[in-house]
């Protein structure tokens, strides 16, 4: 089905963005937006909306502290425009190398080695209130990865190491994955998948329960990238080199793979409730594959070579819509981009 953007975020900030996450908000079919940066900083910023008669399809306030977003409409002409303020920015001792978010928490990994975590509830008339909870564990390498639900949290690190903690129990687990750093790290209900070099490790108990090579590969790739989907039987692996292979957890081998452009595959985020799954590349390219029969479809390109290159992307779906869905990314020089699809 053709996808049309309908809505569409361009903004700079004054720092390199690594990471990026929406904050669930109840009174809004817009979510916050959380991102993390290399200046030791979260950013989180609100949508608000107001109607003004403008000849610009873009517009930054001089302290850059609010972003307007527009979408498709005639010049000289009254019309509807969201704009994203920022709400709150925390000062932290280290730069953000990755962030995610579940439906109460905020959880961020440092390039010091910390792990921090916020609790978060959206008021009526969508007040954020943030609570900031102890470190959640420190290692003596930079954090490379975290993944959170609602009942558990996992980071992977530099060294290889995994750090699993339980929510309802507040208890956590360290152990060692894997001798080469963690590169993809993503939670599926109670297990979770770990990434590697060239391997992906299935979690269950805190063990690791199942071991993926993919013999397929050149000796010179990696992987860069997984993600799951909770109600199908399959593993999407990201690597190195654009390639995206399908991984059929019940028949343990690959069931598909499809060349993407010749370069990483940061990010991959599937949207269960839809099938539908999103790579973003190192060189900007963003694309979309709708699941079928446990197959991914030809991907469909939205964007194309964005300037800086995508660190960290994440898709969901608009509230109360039944096909429309939320795009967010982020690069290197500073460019959050935010786009809705029918």
């Amino acid at each position: 089905k053709k996808m049309e953007s309908v809505l569409t975020l361009s903004s700079f900030t004054k720092d390199c963005l690594t990471s990026c996450a929406y904050i669930k908000n109840p009174y809004s079919t817009i979510p916050f937006i959380a991102t993390g940066s290399i200046e030791q900083s979260l950013m989180i910023f609100e949508a608000t909306q107001k109607t003004n008669t403008t000849h610009s399809d873009q517009m930054v306030d001089e302290d850059e502290s609010m972003v307007v977003h527009t979408g498709s409409q005639q010049k000289d002409m009254e019309k509807t425009t969201t704009l994203f303020k920022l709400k709150k920015k925390i000062s932290l001792p280290s730069s953000i190398l990755c962030l995610d978010t579940s439906s109460s928490r905020i959880v961020v990994g440092l390039d010091n080695g910390d792990v921090k975590q916020w609790a978060y509830t959206v008021k009526e008339g969508g007040q954020l209130k943030l609570e900031e909870i102890n470190d959640l564990c420190q290692f003596h390498v930079p954090v490379s990865c975290v993944s959170v639900n609602d009942q558990h949290i996992v980071v992977g690190s530099e060294d290889g190491s995994i750090y699993m903690y339980s929510i309802a129990n507040k208890e956590g687990v360290l152990k060692k994955g894997d001798p080469f750093p963690i590169s993809s790290i993503h939670l599926n209900g109670d297990c979770f998948y770990s990434a590697s070099h060239m391997h992906v490790k299935r979690w269950d108990n805190n063990e690791i329960v199942e071991s993926i090579r993919l013999t397929t590969m050149d000796i010179s790739e990696k992987i860069t990238s997984i993600s799951a989907m909770a109600a199908r039987p399959v593993v999407f692996i990201g690597t190195s080199k654009g390639t995206l292979y399908t991984w059929d957890t019940r028949q343990k081998r690959p069931s598909q793979h499809i060349s993407l452009a010749m370069c990483p595959i940061w990010r991959i985020h599937v949207l269960d409730s839809l099938d539908l799954l999103c790579m973003a590349q190192e060189n900007g390219q963003v694309s979309l594959a709708q699941l079928v029969n446990n197959q991914a479809s030809t991907p469909k390109v939205l964007d194309n070579y964005i300037a800086g290159g995508i660190n960290d992307m994440q898709i969901t779906r608009v509230k109360n819509t039944h096909h429309h869905i939320q795009l967010l990314y982020v690069t290197d020089h500073g460019r959050i981009h935010y786009q809705q699809y029918n």
